[in-house]
């Protein structure tokens, strides 16, 4: 399933200027083209990066 950026704002809690910054320096996972002006990121990917997140927690 694709997520739209407002979701994986609400989902992180991050800003999307974190997410893209982060993104960038490798540190969340790449945003998919999915039209001209429309990006999306694959649910998986960004469950299993909070995953990593709360593993290190722990």
């Amino acid at each position: 399933m694709i997520m739209k950026r407002q979701d994986v704002v609400r989902a992180t809690g991050l800003c999307y200027t974190t997410i893209y910054n982060m993104e960038k320096a490798g540190q969340f996972p790449a945003r998919r083209q999915l039209a001209a002006g429309r990006v999306g990121w694959l649910r998986t990917e960004v469950q299993a990066w909070a995953d990593g997140l709360l593993a290190v927690v722990r």
